[in-house]
């Protein structure tokens, strides 16, 4: 049934097969499904906890949040909740207010920007990509549209994969790539195998990294990544993929000359 599901040598799903034999909502979650690059065998994930693994901690936290959406009182447990975990050092929020600029990567390396627009009422998103070397000059821009995304933190994922194709169609192979979702970085950092529902696309990354002679995988905020978020929202104009070469659209090349 899944060969027939799937489009045959192809990671992307059988449009017409799916609509035709499902309902709308159960049609679109399954599109909403990334498919990998290459076959995999299926593993177990805990949806209630991005980690994609349970815990004490996610279970109960689930735990109350069903119970909340049911209409029950559920105050007393929140505080005590609160109070237990918040008492943790390393659970606790760590907020930065320093401000944060696009800085060059040294001479023998590009450095690659990534970010993702993402719609949730059609669940679909634009990637948005620049290349820059270490003077700061635009070597590449890019924005790639995507359908059937179920979440943001997908759509920075696919971003980030997209990202990777772009530097080696180009012939980069030693470069940094820098992205605003903190959940994307820290899972392509991360020693353990992805078990969340980020783990295709991460899949695809890691695989891709092979790739390259030297990559480095960096998180930044948005003050650092204005050119990227810049391309991100432009591209909703396009319903194709645009590739620009050693420059891009004038308010983006704007926003690269004043990092």
């Amino acid at each position: 049934m899944m060969h027939g599901l799937q489009v045959l040598h192809s990671n992307t799903w059988n449009y017409d097969v799916v609509v035709s034999l499902f309902s709308p909502q159960l049609a679109a979650q399954i599109l909403c499904t990334p498919l990998p690059s290459v076959s995999t065998n299926d593993i177990r994930i805990w949806r209630g906890d991005s980690s994609g693994l349970y815990s004490v901690k996610s279970g109960y936290r689930w735990l109350l949040n069903s119970e909340s959406e049911a209409g029950r009182d559920n105050s007393l447990e929140e505080d005590w909740y609160n109070k237990l975990y918040g008492s943790v050092p390393h659970l606790t929020r760590v907020s930065s207010t320093l401000n944060v600029r696009w800085s060059p990567p040294t001479e023998d390396l590009m450095k690659a920007n990534f970010d993702a627009s993402y719609n949730g009422d059609d669940h679909s998103s634009v990637s948005g990509v620049i290349i820059r070397n270490s003077g700061g000059l635009i070597m590449a821009a890019g924005t790639y549209p995507n359908s059937h995304v179920a979440n943001s933190d997908l759509a920075e994922a696919i971003a980030c994969d997209q990202t990777l194709i772009l530097l080696k169609d180009l012939g980069f192979d030693r470069a940094i790539v820098e992205g605003g979702s903190f959940i994307v970085i820290s899972k392509i950092c991360s020693p353990f195998t992805d078990r969340s529902v980020l783990s295709v696309p991460l899949g695809n990354i890691l695989r891709r990294t092979n790739h390259f002679s030297l990559l480095k995988s960096m998180h930044v905020k948005r003050e650092g990544n204005k050119a990227a978020h810049l391309l991100a929202h432009a591209g909703r104009t396009y319903s194709e993929p645009r590739i620009w070469i050693e420059e891009a659209q004038p308010e983006v090349e704007l926003a690269a000359s004043q990092d």
